[in-house]
């Protein structure tokens, strides 16, 4: 024999009714089916380009801007002057650039110190030749070198 099923559970506490809400729209007819996908056309070679079409015309050049005339002109002592100080910088650059081998732009940049009448003060790692740099600008220009360290 088999046991009696159990009796019928109590049936649950109805719920609290829910707040009155707004009746929901119609749903949208459906859409209808995309239709199917047309077959793939054979590949085709590209057809020529169709040629560019002429460039309009030229806007016109703007005038050329008139030469700049300095406000001093300079007289021939200057010019022979310029061009003696030139042809000097060059035999001294000449001259240490035997000794120091590649520092051409620090050898140019002491050049125009000295041209200028400056003060100069050397900085760099050691080893790097500041001292033989020196050495070599007083003897190329008949100076004499003392060395300062601090």
């Amino acid at each position: 024999m088999q046991p009696a099923p159990p009796p019928p559970a109590a049936p649950p506490a109805p719920a609290p009714p829910a707040p009155a809400a707004p009746p929901a729209p119609a749903p949208a007819p459906a859409a209808p089916p995309a239709p199917a996908p047309a077959p793939a056309p054979a590949p085709v070679a590209p057809a020529p380009a169709a040629p560019a079409p002429a460039p309009a015309a030229p806007a016109p050049a703007a005038p050329a801007p008139a030469q700049a005339q300095p406000k001093h002109q300079s007289s021939p002592e200057v010019r022979e002057r310029l061009q003696a100080v030139g042809a000097i910088a060059q035999a001294i650059s000449a001259e240490v650039q035997k000794v120091i081998i590649g520092k051409s732009h620090v050898i140019d940049n002491v050049l125009i110190n000295i041209l200028s009448n400056g003060n100069l003060l050397f900085e760099d790692y050691p080893g790097l030749a500041k001292t033989l740099m020196t050495n070599t600008f007083a003897d190329a220009l008949g100076c004499d070198f003392k060395r300062v360290q601090f």
